[in-house]
């Protein structure tokens, strides 16, 4: 009876260490998990934060560029139109100072 009864006690014990290490096993491997899950969404996070900001550079450069053109092609435009009306009046005073010079002059000579 001593026999089957320290035999009992041992198999107890070896079945508790067992248990206990399988335990302590379960417990590192989900830690393990948890940590590489934290692990991946830090980097989804990353991924999203530079993709977001890649999107906010690219948005920034077109409207800079938008504006750019829309001001050249205004400026051009300005350009044109202002340069136009200032040579007209120019060709116009000078041709009024002219007549004005030969009509007095022909006043004068009568």
């Amino acid at each position: 009876m001593g026999g089957w009864m320290s035999y009992a006690y041992l198999s107890s014990c070896v079945i508790n260490i067992v248990t206990s290490q399988i335990i302590i096993i379960i417990i590192i491997i989900i830690i393990v998990i948890i940590i590489i899950i934290i692990i991946i969404i830090i980097i989804i996070i990353i991924i999203i934060i530079i993709i977001i900001i890649i999107i906010i550079i690219i948005i920034i450069i077109i409207i800079i560029i938008i504006i750019i053109i829309i001001t050249m092609t205004m400026t051009i435009v300005d350009d044109y139109d202002y340069n136009d009306d200032i040579d007209d009046n120019d060709d116009i005073n000078v041709v009024d100072i002219d007549n004005n010079k030969i009509n007095n002059s022909n006043n004068n000579n009568r």
